[in-house]
């Protein structure tokens, strides 16, 4: 059994994890708005898209970490204390997911 201080270091690491993630996914939106958009006509504000995508990559690092740690964790710490853990992996996962799966579709729509 591990002591108190562990236990307590463990949560903090990954209460730590999902704050920063939800700083990162909030910088992207505020990057996203305040980044003046580019170019002209069709490319026009893609530098806004690129840097959006790289904070919420940055994110999606932090959240497979915040998912590490709660994984690790769970059997000293419980369910109830590291479900925070998971759900950084969840949304940002799944927001990665859909990007795929909407680009997956525009090109087999535009194949056929």
């Amino acid at each position: 059994m591990a002591d108190r201080g562990s236990l307590m270091q463990r949560r903090w690491v990954i209460n730590v994890l999902v704050i920063l993630w939800v700083a990162l996914v909030a910088l992207a939106f505020i990057q996203y708005s305040a980044t003046e958009a580019t170019d002209s006509g069709f490319t026009r504000g893609f530098n806004r898209i690129g840097l959006f995508l790289k904070w919420q990559a940055a994110a999606l690092l932090t959240a497979f970490f915040a998912w590490q740690s709660a994984r690790r964790a769970r059997p000293t710490l419980g369910r109830a204390k590291t479900w925070p853990g998971y759900v950084p992996i969840v949304l940002s996962g799944g927001f990665f997911l859909a990007i795929i799966l909407f680009y997956g579709i525009a090109v087999l729509l535009a194949r056929f």
